[in-house]
């Protein structure tokens, strides 16, 4: 049998935008992690810019999927 658990991910991008200004997020973190725990989802903000966190997601994904 095959095994279809397959992990959620929710991804808040271009994180590197708000580093100096908070007030240019449309979405706060609380609510993007309140919403990932909602679905037994993984939260993760990245930057493909600056390379923040992509190694982590991706990490996560290639041990999770």
């Amino acid at each position: 049998c095959i095994d279809t658990k397959i992990p959620i991910i929710i991804v808040g991008n271009k994180v590197d935008l708000v580093q100096n200004d908070e007030k240019l997020r449309v979405v706060s973190r609380e609510v993007a992690e309140q919403c990932a725990s909602n679905f037994s989802a993984q939260y993760y903000e990245v930057s493909a810019k600056s390379d923040e966190n992509i190694k982590s997601l991706f990490d996560y994904i290639y041990y999770n999927a």
